[in-house]
């Protein structure tokens, strides 16, 4: 069903979207590229907290095969108002700062392109976020990649297969520990307005085999407008829903931020 949807929508679509991978050439250079980004706030003063947001990914094509590393960080601690009273007193103050954010992400991904526009690839990594209740989620995937558009001002991907996981859940969930196997269903792709600033989005939905009715859909869109041939300023946000969340959590998770992003090729 989820598969069926996705695809369908993906055909339909009329605009696509910008910064995703095109095809693969089997046979031509190798090629390198990197992206490092960051963002984050920071107040100090009568309120006292900070946020950062860092990611980097890496990735190299050779001949039929890309190999990619995509890490992600987000971190943040504040101290609270414990009593309630409107403001931070000198105790208060003084306190060790909370921990109020830590999703802690790695990837790494390995695509065989069979033609120019298709590819198997296989992908696994870790995730650590005990506010949506992980101590630790391990997952890896098989599929295959086609891609259904790919001009200069337009691309669209779409993906299928099959997903793996591992959840570690926090201490104090009586659900416990547990497998899930899912079927896979992904759309990405983007648009640029011109040579400055590009749009781009992903939808992927993850439908546990042994309970459909277990649905988790991860979708992330960003706008970038380019400052110099280095440097982009960004603006992205990521959500993540799973309608049977750990234990105790809730089902949905949104991540909105600023960043400044270098690219090196």
């Amino acid at each position: 069903m989820i598969l069926a949807w996705l695809a369908a929508g993906a055909l339909a679509a009329e605009s696509t979207f910008a910064g995703a991978v095109a095809p693969g050439q089997l046979v031509g250079p190798a090629q390198t590229t990197v992206s490092a980004q960051f963002g984050g706030t920071w107040t100090a003063g009568n309120a006292s907290s900070y946020l950062v947001t860092t990611a980097l990914t890496t990735s190299r094509r050779w001949n039929r095969s890309r190999s990619t590393l995509a890490l992600q960080a987000n971190i943040g601690r504040a101290r609270a108002d414990t009593d309630g009273d409107g403001h931070l007193d000198a105790e208060e103050r003084a306190a060790t700062p909370a921990e109020t954010a830590r999703r802690l992400s790695a990837e790494l991904r390995q695509d065989r392109y069979v033609s120019d526009r298709d590819s198997v690839y296989v992908l696994g990594g870790p995730l650590a976020d005990p506010f949506a209740g992980f101590d630790l989620r391990s997952h890896a995937q098989v599929g295959f990649s086609r891609t259904l558009v790919s001009e200069k001002h337009r691309s669209l991907v779409v993906e299928a297969g099959a997903d793996a996981a591992y959840e570690d859940v926090v201490d104090g969930v009586e659900s416990g520990n547990r497998y899930v196997f899912a079927f896979r269903a992904m759309a990405r792709g983007g648009y640029r307005f011109n040579e400055s600033v590009t749009a781009n989005a992903q939808v992927e939905a993850l439908e546990n085999v042994l309970e459909p009715t277990d649905l988790r859909i991860l979708a992330s869109a960003t706008l970038a407008a380019r400052l110099t041939t280095l440097l982009d300023v960004r603006l992205g946000t990521q959500i993540t829903y799973d309608n049977q969340p750990v234990e105790g959590f809730v089902p949905l998770d949104q991540v909105t931020t600023a960043s400044l992003v270098a690219s090196f090729r």
